[in-house]
């Protein structure tokens, strides 16, 4: 059983038009592989169950199925360069993760960028951050900032606005989608 405050994010992913998200250290969400999937999953929810484990990759792949509709959902996502680097699930499950990531990223609808680590810092050192954008003007962007233990949901709508600025300024100062796969390229040979 998933908390309320996820199921709440589930359901506003679910009507959202666009999402821009940032991830520092591994792969955003609605660009996992199932093994990446599972093996992130598994490292960070502790108490969970096999079965628990099965049903949250199942809800992620899921949830992937919108970047292929008929109408897909448009998804800019920024992983800092880290998440190239960490072996989620070990080398093998991080090569096919990092060679899926070449195929997403020539979908129109996607764009992958890459936070270098000489970026320095940036204005999202605090973490993870997601802003959901709807195609309806009466339905307000909103601000999703997740946690171990929750999510937490900004809709102010000048809150919102400086998370707008910050996710600009990130795409700004990552690397280019370009440059970006070269990265990617890079980091599978040396694997």
């Amino acid at each position: 059983m998933l908390p309320e405050w996820h199921e709440r994010y589930l359901g506003l992913e679910a009507e959202a038009s666009e999402v821009n998200t940032f991830e520092p250290d591994v792969i955003p969400g609605l660009l996992q592989t199932p093994d990446y999937a599972r093996a992130l999953t598994k490292a960070t929810l502790l108490r969970s169950t096999p079965e628990e484990i099965e049903r949250r990759v199942e809800l992620r792949l899921q949830r992937q199925q919108r970047l292929s509709d008929t109408a897909p959902l448009k998804l800019w996502a920024i992983a800092g360069e880290a998440s190239l680097y960490k072996k989620v699930g070990g080398t093998g499950v991080l090569k096919q993760q990092l060679e899926h990531l070449l195929k997403t990223a020539e979908w129109p609808n996607i764009t992958f960028q890459v936070m270098p680590l000489e970026a320095g810092a940036q204005p999202a050192t605090g973490g993870q951050v997601t802003i959901l954008r709807y195609s309806d003007a009466a339905d307000a962007d909103v601000v999703y900032l997740e946690s171990q233990h929750g999510g937490v949901y900004v809709e102010d709508l000048e809150a919102v606005s400086d998370y707008a600025l910050m996710m600009e300024h990130l795409r700004a100062h990552a690397a280019d989608p370009a440059t970006t796969l070269e990265l990617i390229h890079k980091r599978i040979g040396a694997l």
